[in-house]
């Protein structure tokens, strides 16, 4: 293959400089577009994360009615017939809210037909379960907390929409010498478990990092792999710019002085 000349190796240096020169508004524009499309890629990927429904019980607060540390003689406290005091018993409020803390709606077709949805007591006795609050008038209406047995409490299936809540107070009676525990019942399409938590839960929507790293493993490797591979080009487009125009530059001016 026969080898050009070198003026013409030279011309086409200096056209190339110039034209560099001439297009460097061109090339910025061509990263900013690159660095543009690349951050779209990167956050657009978002979108193939599958929103996870969330429901929690959390257990508000903790009130025992009566609270009589040392016997008193004569004191006799009764309830439903039975001896509070004589049978070492004890009396406690339970302010419980239900909450959709997750990042989707729960539809009534969500819930299992064939299970309570509801809450149930182990180691106390459930006396009575009453609605004290609620995030919409819906909710209020609806979820209708009710005392079944000795130990459910059971809620009427209904839509909760994200970030709604309904809250009752629950009574129960228990032995001193035993702390009731709490567990939920019943089984919602898409959460493994309900959680039961003594520790208020703020409600609010996610946040910055939520949107920007939400999604599985796969869809975060995906992204991730995305992201390095429109960095690299992004770097190597600019980092070949810089070095073409400072050698092109370099050779011309040497042309120039020979």
């Amino acid at each position: 293959m026969a080898t050009l000349p070198e003026s013409r190796i030279a011309d086409r240096i200096k056209n190339s400089g110039r034209w560099i020169n001439d297009h460097r508004s061109g090339a910025f524009a061509g990263l900013t577009f690159a660095v543009s499309v690349s951050l779209a890629l990167f956050f657009g990927l978002s979108n193939l994360s599958e929103p996870d429904p969330r429901l929690t019980y959390e257990i508000v607060r903790e009130t025992d009615v009566l609270d009589v540390r040392t016997p008193v003689e004569d004191l006799k406290i009764t309830f439903q017939n039975e001896d509070i005091q004589g049978e070492k018993l004890n009396l406690r409020i339970y302010a419980m809210r239900v909450i959709n803390n997750g990042e989707v709606d729960i539809l009534q077709t969500q819930f299992d037909q064939d299970q309570a949805w509801g809450l149930q007591v182990i180691g106390g006795r459930v006396i009575e379960a009453r609605p004290i609050e609620a995030s919409s008038s819906y909710l209020n209406d609806k979820t209708n907390p009710r005392v079944l047995g000795e130990n459910i409490v059971q809620f009427d299936q209904a839509i909760v929409e994200k970030g709604q809540f309904f809250a009752f107070n629950m009574l129960v009676v228990h032995a001193k010498d035993v702390t009731p525990e709490i567990f939920a019942l019943g089984k919602i399409a898409g959460i493994d478990e309900i959680v039961v938590t003594r520790v208020p839960v703020a409600v609010e929507g996610p946040g910055f990092l939520s949107d920007l790293f939400g999604g599985n493993w796969a869809v975060q490797l995906v992204r991730a792999i995305l992201f390095l591979m429109g960095a690299a080009v992004i770097l190597g487009l600019f980092a070949a710019t810089v070095v073409t125009y400072s050698f092109l530059t370099t050779r011309i001016r040497r042309r120039r002085i020979g």
